[in-house]
């Protein structure tokens, strides 16, 4: 039992310590890098890709009801939105977009899960936020923020674990790495470039964007510890299964 409890903490903070970061995009990009790499069917990423976005959506959307403040990207995204009167989800695009274009003019291009990604989170972003409704007393808004987090950070993990993409800041590190700069060093500039960017710029900041550049980290570990035991679970009763058979 102590042998057991050693591993999973020595696991989880190894996710931790791979996955810290402030943004969701710095989060995803984190949490690719520390991920082992899968083989899946496109199909079968394909789906692991709309299911994390319909979560992501959701907690992005339950941030902007609470009404206390966004996550550290999503500042930037309402500075954006507000500058060009775009919805959030579409601005979030754009600004997606604009990642894209960098990484690409450094050589690195995407991949269709990448735009399918960017594409459906925004969609979903504003699909939630028709969806849901501003709620009045504090508490709720409170919990708001906190199943926001949850969700945001169990639809990166999703994503991670599908092993299709890391999301524009994956790809500007990889660039980054071209040039034998350190990913992770890239993705703390962009994550510094977006937070100061989107302060400068006037957008939603409260205590919320404290609260989730504080936990997104440890969120997305358990989220993905979680995932890695089902996986592990599940291929040792398939070996079980097999022994079995041969017997």
């Amino acid at each position: 039992m102590v042998d057991v409890v050693r591993r999973f903490a020595s696991r989880f903070a190894h996710l931790l310590v791979g996955t810290l970061a402030f943004t969701r995009h710095g989060a995803l990009a984190a949490a690719r890098s520390n991920q082992t790499r899968r083989v899946l069917s496109p199909v079968r990423k394909t789906v692991l890709v709309l299911i994390g976005t319909t979560l992501i959506g959701l907690g992005v959307s339950l941030f902007i009801h609470a009404r206390l403040g966004l996550p550290p990207y999503d500042v930037l995204v309402s500075a954006i939105a507000t500058l060009t009167d775009l919805s959030h989800g579409r601005a979030a695009l754009a600004v997606g977009v604009g990642f894209l274009l960098l990484a690409a003019a450094l050589g690195r291009r995407p991949n269709g899960y990448v735009l399918l990604f960017l594409v459906a989170t925004g969609a979903n972003v504003d699909l939630w936020t028709e969806l849901l409704m501003d709620p009045p007393q504090l508490a709720v808004r409170i919990l708001f923020v906190v199943f926001g987090v949850g969700a945001i950070a169990a639809g990166l993990a999703v994503i991670a674990h599908s092993s299709s993409t890391g999301g524009p800041f994956e790809l500007v590190a990889m660039a980054a790495a071209d040039r034998n700069l350190s990913p992770s060093t890239a993705r703390s500039i962009l994550e510094a470039v977006v937070i100061v960017g989107g302060i400068a710029l006037g957008g939603d900041l409260g205590i919320a964007t404290v609260v989730f550049a504080v936990f997104i980290g440890p969120a997305i570990a358990s989220a993905s510890q979680a995932l890695d035991d089902r996986r592990d679970g599940r291929q040792h009763r398939l070996a079980r299964t097999a022994a079995g058979a041969d017997g």
